[in-house]
């Protein structure tokens, strides 16, 4: 069984950065309803796919500059109800292993990554026809910021298909009223090697709980 700790031990080590700074997140996010919450021995908590989408979300949208652990429940909840929609590719995600993906139908940036985590999870990945190696760097999430904007990529143009297929979160842009935006953006990527990680953990908690019902 998958604990929030594990979860924060396995996002710290795909992403590269401090433990200490992931538990913060994480605990922010415990205390703001938008992680299962633990408890002791038998009792402790399971993970979800959408206790890691949030995480991920949280660290991945967080400012340049502030607060941003204090914000963290706040930027999850900026850029994980962003809409989305298929703007360009195939439309056809299945095609490169990620059938979930075209089941959803309407749905947010949460949705969609834990679609992804989900489907790791159960045995369904990223790839790319004809190539055997692989191709984790052509397939994951990007969140911009300030202004929220996601997407969900996944580029088989390097395989047989010659193809790819693209999700993309926003919402209408409003002019500020008040004061003039600045020009400074910030851009964060990660690929289908976090989806792969965390996929793993869950079937991993999937596979514990087959064995003590067995």
């Amino acid at each position: 069984m998958a604990t929030p700790g594990e979860l924060v031990e396995a996002v710290a080590d795909v992403l590269g950065i401090p433990m200490e700074t992931v538990t913060n997140y994480d605990r922010v996010l415990s205390e703001n309803g938008m992680r299962s919450k633990s408890g002791r021995g038998r009792g402790a908590a399971k993970v979800t796919a959408g206790d890691a989408a949030n995480l991920l979300i949280a660290i991945m949208g967080s400012p340049i500059a502030g607060a941003s652990v204090k914000e963290a429940a706040n930027t999850c909840r900026k850029y994980g109800s962003l809409p989305g929609s298929i703007v360009a590719g195939t439309n056809n995600f299945a095609s490169l292993g990620l059938p979930m993906l075209d089941q959803l139908g309407k749905h947010t940036l949460h949705q969609g990554i834990s679609a992804l985590i989900k489907s790791a999870a159960r045995g369904e990945h990223f790839r790319t026809p004809g190539l055997k190696e692989t191709t984790d760097d052509f397939c994951g999430i990007e969140l911009d910021g300030p202004r929220p904007w996601a997407e969900i990529l996944a580029d088989g143009s390097v395989g047989e298909l010659k193809e790819f297929a693209r999700l993309v979160y926003t919402r209408p842009w409003k002019k500020p009223v008040r004061h003039r935006e600045g020009d400074l953006n910030q851009s964060r990527h990660t690929t289908y090697r976090t989806i792969r990680k965390l996929g793993s953990l869950l079937s991993e908690q999937g596979a514990a709980e087959s064995r003590v019902k067995g």
